[in-house]
């Protein structure tokens, strides 16, 4: 048998936390449309390319293997090398696996205590206690959950960020290079004008 009453400062920090967090939903003020294919169009290799193929499953399953057991051995160099991302795979380090299963397992238990209680007591059947039983051992998943979240969207936006400047380098670049093409030209054009007009003066 566990114990439901888990540390109240945590716990009451943790639903302080979330009680802060506001929801909302916005919309841009400039709406795009986009014609999509119906699926009755794609042709058998379109729908065959949807998803993966049994090689590219065991190649990703490979990879997060790979990811994982650098970081087990701490001999993973950066979170930017090309090859290798463990973005959402630190669930998968065995600290944070048995501390991820601990915690179901106890929701798990606070709920079939809960509902064994309850029918204990005369048959009575009370689900808002049945959710607070819960609740004790999942508010913590949700604080976690929201902090990768928050860290995924940061990464989203640098990403986007960077490939925005680069974009912004690459078009300036090829404008620079078109605008030295024209000079060139332009100097080219002047060079004979000049010349022609040396030869008239001479006659």
């Amino acid at each position: 048998m566990i114990n439901n009453t888990p540390n109240t400062s945590s716990t009451e920090t943790a639903q302080r936390v979330l009680r802060k967090t506001t929801k909302s939903v916005s919309f841009l003020s400039t709406v795009k449309v986009s014609p999509c294919l119906h699926i009755n169009d794609y042709t058998k290799q379109e729908k065959k390319l949807c998803w993966f193929s049994s090689e590219e499953m065991s190649n990703i399953k490979n990879d997060i293997r790979e990811s994982i057991h650098l970081l087990c051995e701490n001999t993973f160099v950066s979170e930017e090398e090309e090859d290798i991302c463990i973005r959402g795979l630190e669930v998968f380090l065995p600290q944070e696996s048995a501390a991820r299963r601990e915690r179901r397992q106890d929701a798990i238990q606070a709920v079939l205590e809960e509902q064994q209680a309850q029918w204990d007591n005369n048959e009575c059947f009370d689900a808002d206690l049945i959710a607070e039983a819960y609740q004790h051992f999942t508010t913590l998943s949700s604080i976690i959950a929201r902090k990768n979240a928050l860290k995924d969207e940061e990464f989203v936006q640098e990403l986007r960020a960077k490939r925005s400047r680069s974009f912004l380098r690459n078009s300036i670049s090829r404008k620079t290079s078109r605008s030295g093409s024209l000079t060139d030209s332009q100097q080219g054009s002047k060079r004979r004008l000049i010349t022609q007009g040396t030869t008239m003066c001479i006659q």
